[in-house]
């Protein structure tokens, strides 16, 4: 009897500990169901999302203009100072033109002669056929006459009238052909001459050289020691730039000419560009440092778009060189997770997190595109702490 109630006692006792067992696992379960979690949420972002290659580089003046010393040129006279703003066309130095300037008026000296006895031969010609109509005229009055004598039997003149009348008419018309003779001489010289006229001022106008740009004058080499290798002058165009820098190996062939730069500088945080690549050079610039066989090539960017009115030559800018972009929603790509052939993120709606499962499309530089499943008024979970999300799991923000 005794043996019963120790094992009826022994039974309770284990029943008894297992359901205080139970009560504790249901209260710690419903304990973690209940806690709220703290999460942080963010918008879907409405823009590009973008390939990139990054590089950066160095400013300088795109439009320039160098002049450099002509072998055998004798004295230069300076027409412009540094600093100085120039037009296009207006001119920057002048070569000595002294031995021109007497050979060009040498020539017109002569021309202007050869055109004054040009003129002269023009007015013998008019002399001499208005002389050789009036002498025709005269002839046909004459033979008229003669034909009414005639008929009435009465004849005057004589042989030697009509011979002089011939004679006349054959040294008028040789004085035609010998002024005929001169005018196409004259007019020969005059041509000859006029072309090595033409000939000497373009070499005169090449000793005098103008300005390609609308600029300003960066230096003058006024002083032979300062010539030394470099230009006389040099002028650019102080709004206009060229971003060069240096891109690795494998950047370099996946860029070409005509791709879009975005552009930015740490000296204008507030301020952007946009360029376009307009070289990329065929040989190594350098390496990526003195132990490295890694060659580095150079890219060239054109400044197209922005402010540049403060930039300044030597301005250090970073660029991004866009290989591929599209617009449209995006979420970054460390929040989509993977299940079953689909992809899906948190959401944030009526204090609960819910996986929402979306489309995705182009991918780069850490972002995804979402063409479905989100909208721009979504709320995506971005962090939850060490706490692992749920479907259905209480959160706050």
């Amino acid at each position: 009897m005794n043996g019963k109630k120790v094992l009826v006692v022994l039974m309770l006792g284990s029943a008894l500990a297992t359901f205080t067992t139970f009560g504790i696992q249901q209260t710690s379960e419903m304990s973690v169901q209940a806690e709220v979690v703290s999460v942080e949420v963010a918008n879907p972002q409405l823009g590009p999302v973008s390939e990139t290659v990054s590089f950066s580089g160095s400013l300088n003046l795109s439009d320039r203009q160098m002049v450099y010393e002509v072998e055998e040129s004798g004295s230069y006279e300076w027409l412009v100072d540094v600093g100085q703003a120039v037009g296009e066309g207006e001119p920057l130095l002048s070569y000595d033109t002294d031995e021109l300037d007497m050979e060009l008026a040498s020539i017109e000296a002569q021309l202007a002669g050869l055109n004054e006895a040009l003129e002269l031969v023009d007015r013998q010609e008019a002399q001499v056929e208005v002389e050789q109509q009036t002498q025709q005229a005269s002839g046909l009055r004459s033979n008229a006459g003669q034909a009414a004598d005639d008929h009435s039997g009465e004849r005057e003149g004589t042989e030697s009238e009509v011979l002089s009348e011939v004679i006349q008419a054959s040294e008028r018309n040789a004085e035609l052909r010998e002024l005929s003779r001169e005018r196409r001489e004259l007019s020969h010289e005059i041509v000859r001459l006029t072309a090595e006229q033409e000939v000497l001022v373009q070499k005169r106008e090449k000793l005098t050289v103008t300005s390609e740009m609308d600029g300003i004058v960066l230096s003058v080499a006024k002083d032979k020691g300062e010539r030394s290798d470099g230009p006389l002058v040099e002028v650019a165009d102080p709004e206009t730039f060229t971003l060069t820098g240096d891109v690795s190996e494998l950047d370099s062939y996946r860029i070409e000419e005509g791709q879009q730069v975005r552009l930015t500088s740490a000296a204008a945080v507030d301020q952007r560009w946009a360029g376009e690549i307009i070289e990329i050079g065929d040989v190594p610039s350098g390496y990526v440092d003195e132990a490295s066989t890694q060659p580095q090539y150079a890219v060239s960017v054109a400044l197209l778009e922005g402010d540049t009115e403060r930039l300044k030559a030597g301005y250090r800018m970073q660029g991004e060189i866009i290989l591929k972009e599209v617009e449209g929603l995006s979420v970054p790509a460390e929040l989509v997770e993977e299940s079953d052939d689909s992809s899906y993120v948190f959401v944030h709606e009526n204090g609960r997190a819910w996986a929402r499962e979306v489309e995705l499309g182009f991918q780069a530089d850490g972002k995804v595109e979402v063409t479905d499943g989100l909208s721009e008024e979504d709320q995506i979970i971005i962090e939850h702490g060490s706490v692992p999300l749920e479907e259905g799991m209480k959160v706050s923000y």
